[in-house]
Formats: structure tokens, C-alpha cells, sequence
């Protein structure tokens, strides 16, 4: 009788960069939420939601009006530490040149309701 050669175990092994998209899949998102104030113009909400949230011109001039007609907008939803950034990049962009404030615009983050 012929001998069966014996089949080596093998063991799968997830690459990190898909075990980390299916841990950032089940990461509950935040809110990065912008709060209107009378110290900043349109163009200044448009430049700085295009640098730091990275919005096209279009989408930041809309959320320029609606902060403006509803005191309040979400511009992002993203993983804590994410929004946390993005929060804190907001409150330290700096004032606007245009009505020479000093003070960034107020942001907070608050958990996803879906």
C-alpha cells in the first residue's frame, strides 16, 4: 500500500489593512458639528471647511448657509479620534482677516444617531 504524504496545517492570516477595515466598520461614527457666530464671513467658512475637512466649494457653501440660517451644521461624520481632529483643527484655524476677529469658529462633536 502506498504511502499518503502528510498535508502541512496552514493557518490564515488576515492582512492588518483589512483587519483594520473591518474594526473601523464596526467603530461607532461622531458628529463634527460647526456652530454659527457673527464673527466670520461666507468666504472664510468656505476656505477653511475646504482645508480642513477637505469639502469641495460647493458642499462647504452649503453648509456656510445652513450654519448661517440654522445656527448649527454637521460637516463630517467620522470615527472618535477622527472627529476629534477635525474638531480641534476648526477651533485653531484662526480668525478672519476680512472682519480681523481672532477667534477660530466653535465646533463639537457629538455620537452618531444611526
Amino acid at each position: 500500500m502506498a504511502q499518503v504524504p502528510e498535508v502541512p496545517k496552514t493557518k490564515t492570516v488576515q492582512e492588518p489593512q483589512v483587519r483594520q477595515k473591518a474594526r473601523r466598520k464596526f467603530m461607532p461614527l461622531w458628529y463634527v458639528i460647526l456652530h454659527d457666530d457673527q464673527l466670520h464671513t461666507y468666504d472664510y467658512v468656505i476656505k477653511m471647511l475646504t482645508d480642513v475637512i477637505k469639502l469641495p466649494s460647493a458642499a462647504a457653501l452649503a453648509h456656510a448657509f445652513e450654519v448661517d440660517r440654522e445656527g448649527y451644521t454637521i460637516v463630517a461624520r467620522l470615527a472618535k479620534d477622527e472627529a476629534i481632529l477635525k474638531r480641534d483643527q476648526i477651533m485653531s484655524y484662526g480668525g478672519d482677516p476680512v472682519l480681523k476677529s481672532e477667534m477660530s469658529m466653535t465646533a463639537s462633536i457629538e455620537p452618531c444617531d444611526d
